[in-house]
């Protein structure tokens, strides 16, 4: 099964990653219970290096790896 989602918390501040609808949705929460930022991302822009550091600051290569991935095996799966 593909990975869809990546999350980290430090202290006051959470960042989630979420891959559906064909976008990369990135939330940063830095108050909890509060409306998070959100910025989106087509899986197109961002296999193209939109936001990629972005991702490298907040999460590492390990996981900008692991997104990538993971946008590759989905829109293989829709080409099926």
């Amino acid at each position: 099964m593909t990975k869809t989602n990546w999350h980290k918390a430090e202290n006051y501040h959470t960042q989630d990653i979420l891959l559906q609808d064909n976008e990369v949705i990135y939330k940063d929460y830095w108050d909890p219970g509060k409306n998070p930022n959100v910025t989106r991302i087509k899986f197109e822009e961002f296999r193209k290096g939109k936001f990629n550091k972005e991702i490298l600051m907040a999460f590492d290569r390990v996981n900008l790896k692991e997104i990538k991935d993971s946008i590759q095996e989905i829109l293989q799966n829709q080409e099926k």
